[in-house]
This record gives C-alpha cells, structure tokens and sequence, in this order.
C-alpha cells in the first residue's frame, strides 16, 4: 500500500489539557467564593464558636471581600460584666500585599455603644496574686506601642457607661480618638463626663503623647462640675 492510501490517523484527544482547564476553572471558583461569601461564612462561623466558648451572646453581619476590605457590622454583644456592647460597623484597612507580609494599615470603628456592669462578674476562686512588675507593664505597652503606631486610628462616635446594678457609676458622652500612622500623637475627643452622684466634667479635646519612654497628655481639666 502506498503512503498515499494508508488511513489517516486520528488525532489523540487532549485529555492532559482538558484536565487542567478543569482543574484552573474550580480554582478561579474557589477563588471567588472565598473572595466574598467564603470568608464571610467561615469568619462568622470561627467568631461565633470563640464567643460562645467566652459565654458571649452576638448578633452581627460580616460584608465585604477580602480584596477589596472586610466588616463587621450591627454588632450587638453582651455576657459578663458586657452589659451591652453595640457597634456599628468595625473593620480593618489594608492592601493585599500588605496582609502577604503580615502588615495592617489602619483600623476603623463607628458608632460603639459600651455599657459595663460591675455585678456581672463572675466570682472566681481566689489566687495568690502576682507581684506586680513595673518592667513587665513597660514591656507590654511597648509591645501595643510598637504595634498601633505604624497604623490609622478612627474610632467615632463612642459611648460608655459603667454600671452596678441599677446605679449609675460613670458615663462618657460621644467621643471620638484619631491617630496618624508614624505618629506619637493620639487625639482624643472626649465627651462629658458624669461621676458618682452630682459630679460632671466638661467636654474637652486633649492629645494622648506616646513615646518609647514617656506617655503624657496635653492637657485635661479636672476641675468638675457640681450638679
């Protein structure tokens, strides 16, 4: 038979390739699903264990991506001596690149509603107490020094109340705190304050100085008002 009548041969059907398209495609679809409700799943599913195992009882939404910025919002918290803790929306500001090698950008908190309640603590057998350590202390806020200063701070709109039962022992009007990454200074907008039975200071803004040695404040009057 010649070259010319011989059959000619069927091509093999790529398989190896049509695998790997598969296998590309169910990866972009993972992708995109732990972008948005993947992670918004997964993260509610891990905050609600943690709080439960803390004897917390919440109610909040997580929104966002994880490309474009995450959130918790409508968050409504109580348990303990947290008689309420009700907070708008909180979430961290970041780029991608910047998660990769374990850096934050800043944070930001709206709307926080606090109220503390002295006689929802639990009472735990007693333990030798610790010595107190002023090193130790320095450490530690170094430590929470060192890891807020490169970031931005906007908390807004803050309210805070501490209770005891149905006496009311402190309350802080709307208050705010912003602070610029790099910075030694946090600004603090602090509402009026109402102490005990008649007393009240007035609202103020005042900088919190945070350096490596010394932590001061501008200025802060307390001279209180007789109510």
């Amino acid at each position: 038979m010649s070259r010319e009548e011989e059959p000619l041969k069927k091509p093999r059907p790529r398989r190896r390739g049509k695998k790997r398209l598969i296998a590309l495609g169910t990866l972009i679809a993972l992708a995109v699903w732990l972008n948005g409700p993947g992670w918004r799943w997964i993260g509610g599913m891990v905050l609600r264990s943690t709080l439960e195992k803390a004897d917390m009882k919440a109610d909040f939404t997580l929104s966002g991506t994880l490309i474009d910025g995450i959130s918790v919002d409508r968050l409504s918290l109580s348990g303990g001596v947290i008689k309420k803790l009700e907070i708008g929306s909180a979430g961290p500001l970041y780029r991608v690149r910047q998660v990769i090698r374990g850096e934050l950008k800043g944070v930001a908190v709206d709307r926080v509603d606090v109220v503390i309640d002295l006689n929802g603590a639990t009472k735990k057998p007693e333990e030798p107490k610790k010595p107190f350590d002023p090193q130790e202390l320095a450490t530690t806020l170094r430590k929470v020094r060192a890891l807020l200063k490169p970031m931005y701070l906007n908390v807004a709109d803050i309210r805070f109340q501490l209770v005891r039962g149905e006496e009311s022992l402190v309350v802080l009007d709307t208050s705010g705190l912003v602070h610029d990454p790099g910075s030694d200074d946090y600004r603090l907008k602090l509402g009026a304050i109402a102490a005990g039975a008649g007393y009240a200071f007035p609202t103020q803004q005042t900088v919190l100085h945070w350096a490596d040695e010394s932590l001061s404040v501008d200025q802060f009057n307390l001279t209180p008002r007789l109510g």
